[in-house]
């Protein structure tokens, strides 16, 4: 996992290609603390996130890829 983590992470910051990603164990993800979603223009989802304390949604914002 980690040596295709370091690929994408490569691939994102020399390249320019793909999403972007961190350094393997320097991200939110790695903790359980942060999560993608695949719709960032839903009024229902971001009142949802809210709801089930995921305060800082507005703080960081949603990004789409």
């Amino acid at each position: 996992m980690f040596k295709k983590q370091a690929e994408l992470y490569i691939k994102y910051t020399y390249y320019g290609e793909g999403n972007p990603a961190s350094w393997p164990g320097c991200s939110f993800h790695n903790w359980g603390l942060a999560v993608d979603m695949a719709r960032s223009d839903d009024p229902k989802l971001v009142q949802a996130l809210k709801e089930q304390g995921w305060s800082q949604t507005e703080e960081y914002g949603l990004l789409a890829f």
